[in-house]
């Protein structure tokens, strides 16, 4: 009987350290978004390319526009009118979540070129 008791308060136990009331802040990493004057910049284009630079800590993406995707599959070196192209680079920071995993820290830069109307009028 005794057994029985002990069990069913180790069990109890278990279930009340297992409850929290507490959000978990760091789900999200708001730290890594982009201010809300550059998301309009940023939305509607797809990732090309990644990098990560271990010596400088950085991670890098380079987002695209279809006109911009589409020339670079042709191997075309001319940008043309209404193509565009974003470089986003942030700081590296230890995933508070996983184990020695690395995700996106503080924004670093932002660079933005569009092509006008040519190849002469690149922004």
């Amino acid at each position: 009987m005794k057994t029985i008791v002990y069990f069913t308060g180790i069990i109890g136990l278990f279930f009340l350290f297992a409850c929290s009331d507490k959000e978990n802040q760091t789900a999200l990493n708001n730290e890594a978004s982009l201010p809300d004057a550059l998301l309009n910049k940023v939305s509607g284009l797809k990732v090309i390319n990644s990098s990560i630079n271990t010596k400088k800590h950085t991670t890098a993406l380079l987002y695209g526009n279809p006109k911009a995707i589409q020339r670079i599959k042709t191997n075309g070196l001319q940008m043309q009118k209404g193509e565009k192209l974003v470089w986003i680079t942030w700081h590296q920071k230890s995933d508070p979540n996983w184990i020695g995993a690395i995700i996106p820290g503080k924004l670093i830069s932002v660079e933005i070129v569009e092509a006008v109307s040519g190849k002469e009028n690149i922004n």
